[in-house]
């Protein structure tokens, strides 16, 4: 090993952030990794210091996380500076600790396959792990498929609109099933309207709380509550309403909140660009899982947005910022399916959604939501919910890390 790693307190499980040095005089040969670090390439070092999310940029890091490929896990480590000598698009293999290539306890086996872009350099390895799981965690182990209920939304998949509070919605209707931790006042409102009628073997509204309902219909699945307020001109169909209590609320929003920070954690994958007209595209050529990261600042300032990556794929898009709004702009997709694509709000105390179809799901288990003259193809998950947005039911079925959850104090 050329240069040893320098390490910060590792507290969570995703990102094990190594720190080494460029490699100076590296040649292109086919399978060999960059030369040698010339003498006196590890001054300097000692200025790899401090949070592992915001190194200093004179620090050369490498950012390692497990992600899935299909059904199989694999290492992935990025850092921003290729080696010198390497033009983008090229590549090479090398071993653990050798220049050029992340240290031995990143994780995974076998040699390191890089890759040089404009962005930097990102290596993978398989059978992802390592020393680093016992230590680190955050994502890993294999890509979870969405329909077995154990991603990152838990037991929100099962639901077009899940809030883990009080929800507040009037003229319009919902797809799919509803629930509310909290109470839940609905008014000239419809629940499952897309289903299958269930002749009373599914709960398509469940509210923990007290419900207050007034014109509107459960057609084809049954309305579950904690205590009945007011029930005035709704239908059921072949199905019915009682009391009950069918959800765990409060663990609900333990897991939804753990795996929220879990998935902010998550190694970025992808590029964002921005035009000078307010387009906001991200673009990603992996053929799993593309994590991209946007500040809520410049998604407010944004008149479209644009997902490009490749058929099949997963998008995630960590939107970092206490307040965020997604208001009067276009929705493209390219490749991606609105049913592959996460748009995740972890720091989100408040959401405006207006003005706009979202073509994705949105995750936002934190935030006051308010949800105006809009509509959402997808799953919605909020802390709670007001206003007059229509949800459409397009289940997430995109493929996710298996999450270990990350504990975060509110």
């Amino acid at each position: 090993m050329l240069c040893a790693p320098i390490r910060w307190p590792r507290s969570t499980r995703l990102a094990c952030v190594l720190a080494s040095l460029l490699a100076a005089g590296c040649a292109p040969t086919a399978g060999a990794p960059p030369g040698d670090p010339p003498p006196g390439a590890l001054a300097g070092q000692a200025e790899c210091v401090g949070d592992p999310d915001q190194p200093p940029p004179s620090c050369d890091v490498w950012t390692c996380a497990n992600v899935p490929d299909a059904l199989r896990p694999k290492v992935r480590c990025d850092r921003p500076l290729p080696p010198p000598g390497l033009p983008p698009g090229s590549g090479y293999e090398c071993a653990a600790g050798q220049a050029g290539c992340p240290a031995p306890d990143a994780g995974g086996a076998g040699a390191w396959r890089c890759e040089v872009g404009e962005l930097g350099v990102s290596c993978e390895r398989p059978e992802g792990g390592g020393t680093d799981g016992a230590q680190t965690g955050s994502a890993d182990g294999p890509c979870v498929p969405a329909g077995a209920l154990a991603g990152a939304l838990g037991v929100a998949l099962g639901f077009n609109v899940f809030v883990l509070g009080e929800l507040d919605q009037h003229g319009t209707d919902t797809e799919g099933r509803v629930a509310a931790g909290g109470d839940a006042t609905l008014a000239s409102y419809g629940v499952g309207m897309r289903l299958s009628d269930s002749a009373g073997a599914r709960d398509d509204l469940v509210v923990g709380g007290t419900l207050r309902f007034q014109d509107g219909a459960v057609p084809h699945g049954n309305a579950v509550y904690g205590a009945l307020g007011v029930l005035s001109a709704v239908s059921f169909g072949t199905s019915g309403h009682h009391v009950g209590r069918p959800l765990d609320f409060a663990a609900a929003a333990r897991e939804l909140d753990a795996h929220s920070a879990a998935l902010a954690r998550l190694a970025i994958t992808g590029r964002v660009t921005t035009t000078a007209g307010g387009t906001v595209t991200f673009r990603g050529d992996r053929p799993d899982l593309e994590v991209f990261e946007l500040a809520s600042a410049d998604l407010a300032g944004a008149t479209s947005l644009a997902i490009e990556v490749r058929a099949g794929a997963t998008a995630l898009v960590n939107v970092r910022g206490r307040d965020a709004a997604v208001r009067s702009l276009g929705f493209s997709l390219r490749g991606a399916a609105r049913e592959r694509v996460i748009l995740h709000f972890p720091d989100a105390t408040t959401l405006a959604i207006g003005g706009v179809g979202v073509q994705a799901t949105v995750l936002a288990p934190r935030a006051a939501v308010r949800f105006e003259g809009a509509s959402i193809d997808g799953t919605l998950v909020a802390g709670t919910l007001r206003g007059t947005g229509e949800s459409h039911d397009h289940p997430f079925t995109g493929c996710l890390p298996a999450l270990t959850p990350i504990a975060r104090t509110r």
